[in-house]
C-alpha cells in the first residue's frame, strides 16, 4: 500500500493487471497546473512544439531530491540504495529541441521553460523548421546584438538566423 505523502506535483499510479493481478505503473497524465500554463505558453510562442509529461523517476526516500542511477543499484555498494522511492515527476519536452526534458518551475509555474523558449538555438530550431523569423514581436529585441536602429552608421539587417547582411 503507498500511504506516502507525495510532495507537490508527484503522483503515484499503481494498477492492477487485469488478468495476473500483479501492480504495475501507469504514466499519468501531467498536472492540471502544468497543463494550463503550457496552453498559456503556447498562445505566447504559437510556432513552438512542447508537451507536459509525467516522467518515472527515482527520489531519496528522505529528502525528496532526485537521485542518480549509480546511487540507485545496490550492487555498487551504497546502503542508501534502500531509500530510494520512484514516483512520476512532471516535465516538458521540448519537441524542437529532441531530447531533452524540462523540468517545470520554479514552484508550479513555467518560467524556467520559458528561458528554454527564448535560447538562441531553440529559436533557430523552430525558424528552420517554420521557414521564417518567429520572435514574437518586438518583445525578444534584435539577436546578435541588440543596438538602436534609428541611428548612424548601421546598414545592416538581422536576418531571421541572427547573421548580418550588409548593402
Amino acid at each position: 500500500m503507498l500511504k506516502r505523502v507525495s510532495p507537490p506535483g508527484v503522483l503515484f499510479f499503481p494498477r492492477r493487471h487485469e488478468l495476473t493481478g500483479i501492480f504495475f505503473l501507469t504514466q499519468p497524465p501531467p498536472p492540471e497546473w502544468l497543463t494550463k500554463a503550457l496552453a498559456d505558453l503556447n498562445k505566447l510562442y504559437p510556432h513552438d512544439q512542447f508537451e507536459g509529461m509525467m516522467k518515472y523517476s527515482a527520489l531519496d526516500a528522505k529528502t525528496d531530491q532526485p537521485v542518480s542511477l549509480q546511487a540507485q543499484t545496490p550492487d555498487n555498494g551504497n546502503a542508501n540504495a534502500r531509500n530510494v522511492q520512484y514516483v512520476f515527476l512532471p516535465r516538458i519536452r521540448c519537441r524542437d529541441c529532441p531530447g531533452k526534458l524540462y523540468t517545470p518551475g520554479p514552484e508550479m509555474t513555467t518560467v524556467n521553460f520559458e528561458v528554454h523558449l527564448k535560447n538562441k538555438n531553440h529559436r533557430e530550431r523552430v525558424n528552420t523548421r517554420v521557414g521564417r523569423d518567429t520572435r514574437a514581436g518586438s518583445s525578444g529585441g534584435q539577436q546578435g546584438g541588440g543596438g538602436s536602429q534609428g541611428g548612424s552608421g548601421s546598414t545592416g539587417q538581422m536576418t531571421a538566423m541572427g547573421s548580418q547582411s550588409s548593402q
